[in-house]
């Protein structure tokens, strides 16, 4: 994995994305970078052509390589092809891109081709993963976006296929990928779980932390917004009651991940419990970690069922469990893995949310949601937009916390007034030129493709699309491509939940930029305005907008 997942998720150069065709760009690109290293005597590493090697050294062989090679072969399939089904879906019905005015369909019906062909022969597995991660990174560009919510399974995809290069040894067998595959994953809960105990002073979070302020804040940011905001403070009081005992019902799942390897039934108990906490984490945020779920519930498959005998074989070596253990442990130090070591907050009852307003020709105002931005969407939605102005903020994404003297200070909270004191005082500065300058840049361009064709292309796609990782509702937005945009402003939103009631703190104007429309002169043309504090501010939003 050391070597590998390099190899396979290198950034491809932003330039590639803009061509028509992603995976012929990448080939040209390889050809020309070996052609340079020939004349300059110097190594190189294609991103893309490199899965020639492998692949042909074992077309080489006389015996051809099938899924039959592996033991258990029928139940290793299924796995794998479950896990090949969710890139597939998502690699190929994901929106039309805007910003590029690209929709690659080649490249996605390159994917769906390699995922074909994988059920045929192993060898295009790494084909199909390498294709699947550059896919996805699309989503990524030009704003960044951390791929948290994928990166484990490809992680998987990329085991497997350092699993089928290898398979020429003798040694290696089809317990030994499932071994890895379970590892990779666990270190991934494993290390949340020892964020959240570590978290806060005396293990403050497990204590301390209201669970049950997410929930408000999840549908703030759209989560069953159409939910009537009193239900929704209804609800939240009665999880109030669960904070606790939640939190530690979340960490006995994560930190306990390590069971997995006593005994052949706790490997089995702890796949569903890793299921089911994502089940759980959906049902309060609407955070859908789906492709996750699929892991689990597979390899959970695996181990009771169709490679059962293979996996509880395993347990009679007693250095399995000792080595399960360490090298869970050790991923992030020795770099095979990388799991997110930081997976820890605090629930904070004050949220800071953005919200996008648009002005069409007609010169009408329109609340804008951010999922209209697909595929581009993820980053917005979450809300971290406080990069683009120098005004102070207290909170990150979904009311998130990082400082327990701050945490605790926003329950003293009684008004706005108190809020605007405190954020002068304690606010951080997140201030970003270069990533305001991306996304001003970003909305231009995209919503100039949007007027230019008259709203979203090929808008069927999100009717067929893979579910999303965020999942809303944003009841209170009314664009809907009604007209062309040729003004667009971010507005920060505050609000406070007290127990009795969700309140609006008011908005405060952070950015605007103009939209090029063709045919329409802008009187007032403007471009990547960021304000300074104080900025105008108004008592509108979306949380009034349902009362």
């Amino acid at each position: 994995m050391i070597i590998l997942r390099p190899l396979f998720s290198y950034w491809v150069p932003r330039a590639t994305y803009w061509q028509p065709f992603i995976t012929w760009q990448m080939v040209l690109d390889d050809w020309a970078a070996v052609r340079r290293a020939t004349r300059e005597l110097r190594p190189a590493a294609p991103t893309f052509l490199f899965l020639l090697v492998p692949t042909g050294l074992h077309l080489l062989r006389s015996e051809r390589l099938t899924w039959e090679h592996f033991e258990g072969y029928r139940a290793l399939r299924w796995v794998i092809m479950a896990l090949i089904a969710c890139f597939v879906w998502a690699g190929t019905t994901f929106d039309y891109n805007m910003y590029l005015d690209q929709g690659h369909f080649l490249d996605r019906a390159l994917l769906l081709i390699f995922g074909v062909l994988s059920w045929r022969s192993p060898l295009f597995v790494p084909f199909f993963t390498k294709m699947a991660i550059v896919m996805m990174r699309e989503w990524s560009f030009p704003m960044f976006h951390d791929d948290f919510d994928w990166r484990a399974i490809t992680g998987v995809l990329v085991l497997f296929s350092g699993f089928v290069w290898l398979s020429f040894l003798r040694g290696m067998r089809t317990v030994h990928f499932i071994f890895g595959a379970i590892c990779l994953i666990g270190s991934y809960y494993y290390y949340a779980g020892k964020a959240k105990v570590m978290f806060g002073p005396d293990q403050a979070w497990l204590w301390e932390n209201e669970l049950s302020n997410l929930f408000v804040n999840s549908w703030i940011h759209g989560w069953v917004g159409f939910i009537p905001k009193d239900t929704v403070v209804w609800l939240a009081n009665a999880l109030h009651w669960f904070d606790v005992p939640f939190q530690l019902l979340t960490v006995i799942i994560e930190l306990g991940f390590l069971l997995v390897f006593v005994h052949p039934i706790l490997t089995r108990v702890w796949l569903f419990l890793a299921a089911a906490l994502h089940c759980g984490i959906f049902a309060m945020t609407g955070i859908l970690f789906w492709k996750w779920i699929v892991a689990d519930a597979m390899l959970l498959w695996f181990v009771s069922k169709g490679g059962r005998k293979i996996w509880d074989e395993a347990f009679r070596h007693r250095a399995v469990q000792v080595f399960g253990v360490l090298v869970i442990m050790l991923s992030p130090n020795w770099g095979y893995f990388r799991p997110q070591i930081g997976v820890a907050w605090w629930d904070t009852p004050y949220n800071e949310s953005y919200n996008i307003y648009v002005t069409g020709v007609s010169g009408k105002q329109y609340l804008m949601a951010a999922k209209q931005f697909a595929p581009l969407d993820t980053r917005l939605i979450q809300e971290d937009m406080h990069y683009l102005s120098t005004e102070p903020h207290l909170t990150g994404v979904y009311g998130t916390g990082y400082s327990y003297p701050l945490y605790k200070e926003l329950y003293e909270l009684d008004s706005a007034d108190d809020a605007t004191k405190l954020r002068q005082k304690r606010g951080r500065n997140g201030y970003n030129k270069a990533e305001a300058a991306v996304f001003g840049d970003f909305v231009r361009q995209f919503l100039h493709n949007t007027n230019k064709a008259g709203g979203k292309k090929h808008q069927w796609l999100g009717w067929v699309g893979k579910p999303e990782h965020l999942m809303t509702w944003p009841v209170w937005t009314d664009y809907d491509y009604q007209e062309p945009v040729v003004h667009l402003e971010v507005w920060r939103e505050a609000t406070y939940f007290d127990r009795k009631d969700i309140l609006s703190w008011g908005e405060t104007k952070l950015f605007e930029t103009s939209i090029d429309h063709p045919g329409y002169e802008n009187p007032n043309p403007k471009t990547n305005v960021s304000f300074r504090a104080p900025a105008p501010t108004r008592p509108t939003g979306r949380v009034l907008l349902r009362d």
